[in-house]
């Protein structure tokens, strides 16, 4: 209920892996919002790696492979969060076409 008026957020729900993965075709950025110790390694960070989708996340990094600028981004805390995903927008090289 409190995303309703988001005007640039939809809440989804509940996916299946099918449904995530037919998401993921035809986006062009990931961003996680899970917080550290919250979930080990996210198996949609693997979904969208597939997909050549880069990942913007806000805490989890799993064996530091958000480090390298082709995988995508940690951020640390939520500001941050925002201005790496900007700037992920404004970077199309890094983004899957």
């Amino acid at each position: 209920a409190e995303t309703q008026d988001l005007p640039h957020f939809k809440y989804l729900g509940k996916k299946k892996v099918e449904e995530v993965n037919a998401l993921l075709e035809h986006a062009h950025l990931f961003v996680n919002t899970s917080q550290r110790g919250g979930e080990g390694f996210p198996n949609t960070f693997i979904q969208a790696w597939l997909r050549c989708v880069p990942v913007a996340s806000l805490e989890v990094n799993p064996d530091g492979l958000l480090d390298g600028e082709l995988t995508g981004v940690c951020s640390g805390h939520f500001d941050q969060l925002v201005e790496d995903v900007k700037a992920l927008l404004q970077a199309p090289d890094r983004l899957r076409d």
